[in-house]
């Protein structure tokens, strides 16, 4: 090389000469070696009678896992979500921790499976691994989950720690952590999202980014008319695409896809969303660009139907992803919200017991029916030749509070036929 300029040519490197009587003796020397040499670590021979010459590696003494050395929470090992380990050891004495990055608002659930008989395991979940944790799993049994929602953006510190070890081995452990979808904040008839701070909506650079958020939705309504109300903060808004899916069911719908373009070259060049998307609106998104901010507001039609939803659950899971596809601008995904004319189903009524018909009037001896025995009966009792009454509740024919000749007298005349019905 010279100035730059790299010179090719040819090179025939020297061989040293070597004799047939040097390479003869180093092939014996090599040969004695390889016979004399013992036999390999773990392996059978006949004289140990396949017993191994070295004793296993031991627990927690010979053995880590692949994420050690994470024993501090400078060293912790870093999770890529969904994050999913088997086989993991946990050693008393010897901590294991893991990072987990999040953003505000979304569910952080972590699960690990274990059986206590080998030793008891705990979970602690950390914003600031030097204060109290924000959450933890202490059972003293098998398994321990934790599910919380992040007040904060970024790095979660989890620690997972034997706190018993009955045999000194240590104990094995499968651990899987992923971030959940937090439940709806329900106010006014619609279902909000549980955003804690904005969303950040990162620059497309070389080509499209998304950012995804979710909400959870616990009610047995089903959906009908579903409006979608969003607020964000983006520069040049003709940037975006915007799609809404029900995760449960995987109907998906486009709310925008770069609204103002292919008609203005990338998209409307104006700032901000507060808008309400609705089938019933005239405006077609694609049309509205205010010049000043919010560049689309009031309420607009979206480029797919809402009523796509129509009549499914309104229950589960709702995701919103949102994609920048042009560099240069940045944002936020502020706040969103569904909401629907929610149908209630009508409850199934529960069955009820047909209630028991009142005592038949005149029926004196309670044998179903009226006839001159109720009324011979009735008079014995008023002369007191019976002590009592079988029913005595349908003996007072007149309802004047009294059991006499009167009652017994307008049993017969309706067993005659004198009366078409006994009072009331």
């Amino acid at each position: 090389m010279r100035d730059g300029v790299l010179k090719v040519g040819c090179y025939t490197p020297r061989m040293p000469v070597i004799s047939r009587w040097n390479v003869l003796t180093k092939l014996l020397v090599l040969v004695a070696v390889l016979v004399s040499a013992p036999a390999a670590v773990g392996s059978a021979t006949a004289q140990d009678d396949g017993e191994s010459g070295a004793p296993p590696p031991e627990p927690c003494v010979d053995a880590d896992d692949q994420f050690e050395e994470n024993d501090t929470p400078a060293t912790g090992a870093w999770t890529k979500l969904p994050f999913a380990a088997e086989g993991l050891l946990a050693c008393e004495g010897d901590d294991d921790w893991f990072l987990i990055t999040a953003p505000a608002g979304v569910k952080v659930d972590i699960a690990a499976a274990f059986a206590h008989e080998g030793g008891d395991i705990d979970l602690s979940l950390f914003l600031d691994p030097f204060v109290a944790p924000a959450a933890t799993s202490t059972s003293v049994t098998d398994d321990e989950a934790i599910s919380l929602v992040a007040t904060d953006s970024g790095i979660h510190y989890l620690l997972v720690d034997l706190v018993d070890d009955p045999d000194g081995a240590g104990n094995t452990y499968d651990l899987n952590v992923d971030i959940g979808c937090p439940p709806a904040v329900e106010t006014g008839g619609a279902f909000r999202d549980g955003l804690l701070e904005p969303l950040p909506i990162p620059d497309a650079g070389v080509g499209p980014v998304s950012v995804v958020n979710c909400i959870e939705i616990d009610d047995p309504g089903t959906v009908e008319n579903l409006n979608v109300g969003l607020e964000a903060t983006h520069t040049w808004v003709g940037d975006l695409a915007m799609t809404l899916e029900h995760v449960d069911t995987g109907t998906a719908v486009t709310l925008m896809d770069r609204p103002g373009e292919p008609a203005v070259q990338f998209g409307c060049d104006s700032d901000d969303i507060e808008a309400e998307f609705s089938d019933e609106s005239a405006v077609p998104v694609e049309d509205a660009c205010n010049a000043t901010a919010p560049a689309l507001s009031g309420v607009l039609r979206p480029d797919g139907a809402l009523a796509a939803f129509d009549g499914e659950s309104i229950a589960g899971v709702w995701r919103l992803q949102i994609t920048d596809i042009e560099p240069r601008d940045v944002g936020s995904l502020d706040a969103w919200y569904i909401s629907s004319g929610v149908e209630t189903p009508t409850p199934t009524p529960s069955p009820t017991a047909t209630p028991e018909p009142d005592g038949l009037i005149g029926d004196v001896d309670c044998n179903g029916v009226v006839n001159s025995i109720d009324a011979a009966v009735l008079l014995q009792y008023v002369a007191q030749i019976l002590g009592s009454l079988p029913c005595p509740e349908n003996a007072d024919v007149n309802e004047d509070g009294d059991l006499d000749a009167i009652d017994a007298t307008l049993i017969l005349q309706f067993t005659a036929g004198l009366l078409s019905q006994l009072p009331p």
